[in-house]
């Protein structure tokens, strides 16, 4: 059994049961108890032990559940903050989280003051144990964080035929009928919805399925099932959650600046069109605008996001960042750059009137994986993709935003 306090003074908290439910949420105020600062007005917790007189305690060593990674650091003032200016917009902004970096109170303040939707990540493929098996343990632990702490929950991506990074061995290399995989993809679209519905709101179905089919071979469930598998997906997904919000979620798609953009969203288009024929219904069309090297035109992405929402469907900016890998140019100028493309695509978004989100892939410069030196990531020490920097101090890009949504005057129709 967990204890979760949601606020750091200690006011009330949730008790929760062993699968990660919420069995009980304890008001201590409402309970009539004088802490009207809580019952950890500094933000800190205190823990005793009494010992009788004539006795002796012997402390062998304390341990933490978590501990903290790199020096004590003071927390960013990040001022007031993007949540708030975003809402007036009536927009969500969102972040790809890493929630064990919650320790770090740098990077828990940047999220707290300037993130209201949530990204869980669904990048390990080993969860997935085998057909109906699964090991819940981290991503129970990041949903019921998102969930307890008031975020608008996005998980990405619930199916995605990526080979290397969103299908687990076992199913890359078993041997199954088409009838098999269709069977195994319904399945886990039920497990994994039927477990987080309602705390999860929005879902990342058949993601890049648009892209990876220009190139043979490049989806998995594609190979597997045919193009017919992105209709099993959504009418599957539409009967687990008939609540939920629905992405059909690809890059380059944002303008048809390109022959390939083109080709991505004019497939893209027609493809919700021949689903809602069929009575299969999608929310959302995401675009990733991901690893951007250059600034779109704002008029060319504001013409395809209406384009796409001719259809009747919404838009959502989905996993926005900037590689400025190798770009040239001093510090400031090579932010400077990237200042001006976070403010033209954020303004393309408001410009569009059907734009309802704009989430970056990550929260700061130190935890990318363009900037990362794991084994699974770019290594671009350089790339700083973000609005925070590695210190997660506000970069012009932050400024760039912060701006946009001051002064952007708000549509009344």
């Amino acid at each position: 059994m967990d204890i979760i306090f949601d606020q750091i003074e200690g006011k009330s908290f949730d008790v929760l049961n062993a699968n990660g439910d919420t069995v009980k949420h304890v008001d201590l105020i409402a309970l009539g108890l004088n802490v009207p600062n809580g019952i950890f007005p500094d933000g800190y917790l205190d823990i005793g032990v009494g010992v009788s007189s004539n006795s002796t305690l012997m402390i062998k060593g304390l341990k933490a559940g978590t501990l903290p990674g790199g020096a004590p650091q003071a927390e960013t003032d990040t001022g007031t903050g993007l949540v708030d200016l975003a809402r007036r917009q009536q927009l969500t902004i969102g972040a790809e989280m890493q929630f064990g970096s919650m320790a770090d109170p740098r990077y828990c303040d940047t999220v707290k003051k300037n993130f209201d939707l949530a990204i869980i990540d669904t990048y390990d493929p080993d969860w997935w144990l085998g057909p109906n098996q699964y090991d819940f343990t981290l991503y129970d632990a990041e949903v019921n964080y998102a969930y307890q702490h008031g975020f608008r929950v996005r998980l990405s991506h619930l199916v995605w035929g990526d080979m290397t990074d969103a299908i687990p061995s076992w199913l890359s290399q078993g041997s199954f009928t088409r009838d098999e995989y269709i069977s195994i993809l319904q399945q886990h679209i039920r497990t994994v919805m039927g477990r987080y519905k309602g705390k999860i709101q929005e879902w990342s179905i058949a993601n890049e399925a648009t892209d990876r089919a220009l190139f043979y071979g490049n989806d998995f469930w594609n190979n597997k099932i045919g193009p017919e598998y992105i209709e099993i997906a959504f009418r599957t997904a539409r009967e687990a959650d008939p609540n939920g919000v629905l992405i059909f979620n690809d890059g380059e798609n944002e303008s048809m600046h390109s022959y390939r953009s083109r080709q991505v969203v004019d497939k893209m288009y027609s493809t919700i069109k021949d689903l809602q024929a069929k009575g299969v219904t999608i929310d959302i069309v995401g675009m990733q605008m991901e690893q951007l090297k250059s600034d779109p035109n704002i008029a060319d992405v504001v013409q395809t996001m209406q384009y796409f929402a001719s259809l009747g469907v919404r838009i959502d900016i989905t996993e926005f960042n900037v590689d400025l890998h190798n770009h040239p140019g001093s510090q400031q100028e090579r932010w400077q750059f990237e200042a001006g493309i976070y403010r033209d695509m954020l303004t393309a978004c408001l410009q569009s009137r059907v734009c309802d989100s704009f989430a970056t892939w990550g929260v700061s410069d130190s935890t990318t994986y363009l900037t990362c030196l794991d084994p699974w990531c770019q290594g671009e020490a350089d790339a700083d993709p973000l609005m925070f920097d590695h210190d997660f101090n506000p970069k012009p890009a932050y400024d760039a935003v912060q701006d946009v949504l001051t002064q952007f005057t708000p549509f009344k129709p």
